[in-house]
């Protein structure tokens, strides 16, 4: 199995914002959603994007709705641990891991949704599943890479498959500032 060689970087900046601040559009959505608990909004601020984020807890798990900064739907996240990934997925994450690093500790799992605002709420308003729904799990891991350190997030499909890491950086510049 071969490994990616070359990462990308991901930096995100989390600020809690108003809904007043948030487009209508992912309001209505969040609103259409029938969530039992209190939304929390955050603008992100990335490298090279923007994006709005619903955070809250609904039946016991943790979501994040993400919708573009003019209020598309981008995908809903949930919260899972390692085990309530697929059997064959989960082996296959391993295996991929294990290839790639020295030593890894998985630090937060998420199922992601999307293929559309429409798919993605029937599924889980209804729990009708159409051909259209993309299913894929992000991982945040902790990795010893080359010597050293670093915290990843690796994306995979939902059958397990390899698709992206991003090496996730704590500040935007590679300087040190004095």
């Amino acid at each position: 199995m071969a490994f990616a060689a070359s990462a990308q970087l991901k930096y995100e900046k989390e600020v809690r914002v108003k809904p007043s601040n948030v487009p209508s559009a992912a309001i209505a959505f969040v609103d259409r959603m029938q969530l039992e608990r209190k939304v929390k909004w955050f603008k992100e601020t990335g490298i090279d994007r923007s994006s709005f984020e619903a955070k809250t807890k609904h039946q016991g798990q943790r979501l994040s709705i993400e919708f573009s900064v003019d209020g598309r739907f981008e995908d809903l996240e949930v919260k899972i641990g390692q085990d309530d990934m697929s059997g064959t997925a989960h082996a296959k994450v391993r295996q991929y891991l294990e290839s790639a690093h020295l030593f890894y500790r998985i630090k937060k799992v998420q199922v992601q949704y999307s293929g559309g605002s429409d798919t993605v709420w029937e599924f889980f308003v209804g729990g009708v599943r159409s051909e259209l729904l993309i299913v894929r799990y992000e991982l945040v891991v902790s990795a010893k890479h080359k010597g050293s350190f670093a915290m990843y997030e690796y994306l995979f499909s939902e059958e397990g498959d390899f698709l992206q890491r991003a090496r996730i950086t704590l500040s935007v510049t590679d300087n040190i500032e004095y």
